[in-house]
């Protein structure tokens, strides 16, 4: 079953929610109240579950994996490329000197594995378009198995969570790295990306069951955690390599937002100025999200926005400052970036 339009808009407003939470976690939400405040961080995943809600309506319209690959490859990437070439350019021309030529880096960057002593500013978050690459790049495999045969979307999600528990007792990780690259949690994100094409194949009503079934399992799971005292508590600490307790937090989160959906849609249509905010952060993900680091780098280097957690006023104008210049940025890399697109999509 294909997702409707109010699905569409409730997916649109939370993916809108995550990349505001994205921006605000960098501002130091997920910080200000240690261990309990790092819950803030399971929310992330949020991005590869709408992913998967819309993606498996595209892989079905698409005809084939090329036109598939084509279009989820494009609205992904091409943001990235831009701004990797805007930022060097503007720092090139700020310092007045180009750096010899590294081919290993520039293979690097080209491949979304930047190193971090190349990057002009923090750019940490550029692993989650990578796995979300790779993720794209895997999918239409496994939607093309799961329609021969639901079972093999539980062996495929059981797989991802398996190695999720391999990681809390071995560096399971370790084991995925190749050329500089780590696959590692690709495929446990992978689980997170299926999950929602898999929840919204559903109607609402069945939604509903699943996402309760699932709330209690996983909040099950992080209570016995954390009650017997198996993991330090702080997601943050189980998000570089993703283990199962912070798998078991973000799917929790997943589905509370599901559950409270009807909720979150009252509200958006009765405040009209936070849903036309949400559906701008929604329209302008992929920008907002490669834009807002920049934002910060550019506030702390020339407006001395630096340690302002304890200045109440400093910190709420480094707040406005950062999402005002971040959405200003992102129309016109969001409109570069579909010109340049749809240019592509019609010569190929």
């Amino acid at each position: 079953m294909l997702i409707d339009n109010e699905d569409r808009i409730f997916l649109d407003r939370l993916r809108g929610i995550s990349i505001v939470r994205v921006v605000l976690a960098h501002l130091g939400l997920t910080w200000f109240f240690l261990p309990y405040s790092s819950v803030f961080s399971v929310f992330l995943p949020v991005l590869f579950f709408v992913s998967g809600a819309v993606s498996y309506g595209s892989f079905l319209r698409s005809g084939s994996h090329v036109n598939y690959f084509k279009k989820r490859l494009n609205t992904l990437i091409m943001p990235y490329y831009f701004l990797v070439i805007i930022s060097f350019l503007f720092l090139w021309s700020v310092n007045r000197n180009i750096p010899p030529v590294d081919f290993n880096q520039i293979f690097y960057w080209i491949t979304i594995k930047p190193q971090s002593s190349s990057m002009p500013y923090p750019l940490g978050q550029v692993w989650f378009i990578h796995a979300l690459a790779v993720i794209i790049l895997i999918s239409p495999f496994v939607f093309k198995l799961i329609n021969k045969n639901i079972n093999y979307f539980y062996i495929v999600f059981g797989l991802s969570i398996i190695l999720s528990i391999f990681q809390l007792f071995f560096d399971a990780h370790k084991f995925f790295i190749f050329y500089g690259h780590t696959f590692y949690n690709s495929l446990v994100c992978l689980s997170f990306f299926l999950f929602g094409s898999y929840l919204f194949s559903f109607s609402k009503n069945k939604r509903i069951k699943i996402s309760s079934i699932m709330f209690i399992i996983f909040l099950s799971i992080i209570i016995i955690f954390i009650v017997f005292n198996i993991v330090d508590p702080d997601f943050r600490k189980h998000s570089f390599a993703i283990d199962f307790y912070y798998l078991s937090g973000a799917f929790a989160a997943i589905v509370f937002l599901v559950l409270i959906g009807d909720i979150i849609n009252k509200i958006c249509n009765r405040i009209k100025v936070l849903d036309l905010f949400l559906l701008f952060s929604s329209k302008h993900a992929y920008s907002i999200f490669l834009l807002h680091s920049l934002s910060i780098f550019l506030t702390e280097k020339y407006f001395g926005l630096m340690n302002v957690a304890r200045d109440p006023l400093s910190a709420i104008t480094k707040i406005l400052l950062v999402f005002i210049i971040t959405y200003l940025l992102a129309l016109p890399l969001t409109w570069s970036t579909k010109k340049v697109s749809g240019l592509l999509l019609r010569k190929a």
